[in-house]
């Protein structure tokens, strides 16, 4: 990540040799912890938990509320939605889905949930553009370079911000055609995977219904509207890799 430095619409195109000197040092094995301790075990390795900290955060501060007495609230941490509970009226929170393809404030889809999570990983939250081609902040962690596997947003609907968080960021990386089979060996979650043709496709749900709640999206143009069908398949790599993908993206947890 820092080697790209990418923020505020800049940032660096590292060349093959910069991403061939770091690579090797992207193995989540060397990230041990031990009575409480987490350490890194290689010289050069650097712990960055931008997949899961803002997560673990909203989680913490939904703690907090609650034991304030706080029943009814909508949580917005940038992509990362947490309610608590549901509406005063009974009803479920409507939380709008983001295009990630859009400038203006439009969405894709909406989702209606009480007391959950609703997080967001897209190529449009954090990239740059250089001689016309634009890289986003999710790397690879085996080339180094932007995930392209043709999806353009993914958005996790589970219990906790710091599930969803790890979650999306892992499914981005499978890709849709590994990440849905990923989703039907735990059904604790549910996925909503946008490619760059400004739909999304999510496992079958009940049409929400209310007005929308506050958030990123909360002047968006469309209506609530049944799920899309899943329309792609863009990923090659291998189930062996997949896994490796998964305990990559998903290693940070061990720290809390």
């Amino acid at each position: 990540m820092d080697l790209w430095d990418i923020h505020d619409g800049t940032g660096h195109l590292p060349t093959q040799e910069e991403l061939d000197a770091v690579l090797p040092l992207i193995r989540s094995d060397d990230l041990l912890v031990e009575e409480g301790r987490a350490y890194l075990a290689r010289e050069g390795m650097i712990a960055n938990l931008g997949a899961i900290a803002k997560g673990y955060i909203a989680d913490k501060v939904k703690e907090v509320l609650i034991d304030q007495g706080v029943a009814h609230a909508v949580l917005d941490l940038g992509h990362n939605i947490l309610l608590i509970g549901d509406k005063a009226q009974g009803q479920g929170f409507t939380v709008a889905i983001r295009d990630p393809n859009s400038q203006e404030n439009s969405y894709v889809d909406i989702v209606s949930a009480t007391d959950k999570s609703v997080v967001t990983s897209g190529i449009d939250q954090r990239n740059f553009t250089y001689e016309g081609k634009t890289y986003h902040h999710i790397l690879d962690p085996f080339t180094g370079f932007p995930a392209d596997n043709g999806l353009a947003s993914v958005t996790i609907l589970s219990n906790t911000s710091a599930q969803g968080d790890a979650l999306s960021t892992s499914c981005f990386l499978l890709g849709p055609e590994q990440g849905w089979p990923w989703w039907k060996a735990w059904k604790t979650w549910k996925p909503c995977l946008s490619p760059p043709t400004g739909s999304c496709s999510r496992p079958p749900a009940t049409k929400p219904t209310g007005r929308s709640s506050k958030n990123t999206t909360s002047s968006a143009k469309k209506t609530a509207r049944e799920p899309f069908p899943c329309r792609f398949c863009v990923s090659y790599k291998s189930v062996k890799i997949s896994k490796e993908r998964i305990k990559l993206s998903l290693s940070f947890q061990k720290i809390h």
